[in-house]
């Protein structure tokens, strides 16, 4: 009901009734959660001075109030994400203010509270982290009982989140959908050794990529330790090395290496 008592207001480009109505909008956002409860007390506060300066036409300071609360809404939301998608709404709505354009300011100011709105990064991040947590598990099931097509699944899954989680790893996704398009990932050999090859490509890929010195030095340092002794690496085994790897990469901390690929590969039996 406030949305299109706003935009009624807006059509008539009545100021005044649209500020109040951005407050009403704005106390019933910050009512949904117990973190916005600074926010409530400062759009309490701002009212009178922000309805004054509707009363005043004054565009900059009308913008700075509104923005002000919906940054400090997106803040609160999305803590330690970039604001920048935000700011960039506020400029816009400053510039429809500006250009005493109501109709496109209430769509901009519309756009830009559910961006502040939308759901936390955080709860997003976590809820892949625990699909990868499930997805390790579900690898370690997997190759216990030589189920190498669910193993495929499960690291396509997990190759998936941390996609999302990551998405400065911009190969990754291409990567993804070759080994999908192979067939290997849904459909390996019974022996796993396909399955192994292909998990291997990627992750090798991953860390050469896209991991610092530090990162690549104990990649290189496990990857020693289990090939020590034996002139083939059973797939199983690696498989869960590997698993364990893409959960580790999550926290890789340097962007892209673009350092060329080794020349060695592991060498592998099927049992």
């Amino acid at each position: 009901m406030l949305w299109l008592q706003l935009r009624d207001a807006a059509a008539a480009v009545d100021e005044v009734e649209m500020t109040r109505l951005i407050l009403q909008i704005l106390n019933e956002a910050a009512e949904t959660e117990e973190g916005f409860r600074p926010l409530r007390e400062q759009i309490r506060q701002d009212e009178a001075r922000l309805v004054a300066a509707a009363e005043r036409m004054d565009a900059t300071l009308m913008t700075d109030i509104i923005g002000g609360h919906c940054r400090a809404m997106f803040k609160i939301r999305h803590g330690g994400w970039p604001i920048a998608e935000c700011d960039e709404l506020i400029g816009a709505m400053k510039m429809a203010y500006d250009a005493i354009d109501t109709i496109l300011m209430v769509d901009v100011f519309e756009r830009l509270l559910r961006l502040c709105q939308s759901e936390s990064r955080t709860s997003i991040r976590q809820a892949r982290l625990r699909e990868m947590d499930r997805g390790r598990e579900q690898v370690a099931v997997a190759v216990g009982g030589g189920r190498w097509e669910e193993a495929g699944l499960a690291f396509t899954d997990m190759l998936s989140s941390l996609a999302d989680l990551r998405p400065d790893y911009e190969e990754l996704p291409s990567l993804i959908a070759e080994a999908k398009a192979s067939g290997v990932l849904e459909g390996c050999a019974d022996s796993g050794v396909a399955l192994a090859e292909k998990v291997y490509s990627i992750v090798r890929a991953l860390v050469d990529r896209y991991a610092n010195k530090l990162d690549r030095s104990s990649f290189d340092a496990m990857m020693s330790a289990l090939i020590r002794g034996r002139a083939k690496i059973p797939p199983g085994d690696l498989l869960l090395f590997l698993s364990d790897t893409v959960g580790r990469a999550v926290t890789f901390r340097e962007g892209s290496q673009r350092l060329p690929l080794p020349a060695h590969r592991p060498q592998f039996r099927s049992n």
